[in-house]
């Protein structure tokens, strides 16, 4: 099965990136009202990045300023201000969907404990 495929599969609640974004496989999310990207790219290397939507105004795409630069800072070394990600071997397949599955899951936890304090602050509320 093609990578796509596995990600679809594993991950039928995120909206995907299609193959006309020019990525190879990729996974939109949604962090604290706000959409990140995660997706494995090909660009003379492999790599593995996450950044902020594109829709957002320039000064709102600065990663550094979310949860996510810190949840993913040890996986995805390199940086911008909108976007982190780490380089692979042109060949390590393995290496980068490996990378991207570590991500999306570091990404998937923030986001149901972010939900499951949302819900909590909501029954508080309540009262």
């Amino acid at each position: 099965a093609s990578w796509r495929e596995e990600v679809a599969n594993r991950y039928p609640q995120y909206r995907h990136t299609t193959p006309e974004d020019d990525t190879h496989v990729g996974v939109i999310m949604e962090i604290g009202g706000i959409e990140v990207w995660a997706y494995i790219f090909e660009n003379s290397q492999l790599y593995c990045q996450v950044e902020m939507s594109r829709d957002l105004p320039n000064k709102k795409r600065n990663i550094k300023k979310s949860w996510v630069y810190l949840g993913l800072e040890d996986l995805l070394p390199q940086e911008q201000t909108d976007a982190i990600w780490k380089y692979f071997d042109y060949n390590d397949f393995e290496g980068v969907f490996n990378c991207f599955l570590q991500v999306v899951e570091k990404c998937k936890q923030e986001i149901e404990r972010e939900n499951q304090a949302g819900v909590e602050s909501e029954a508080e509320s309540v009262e």
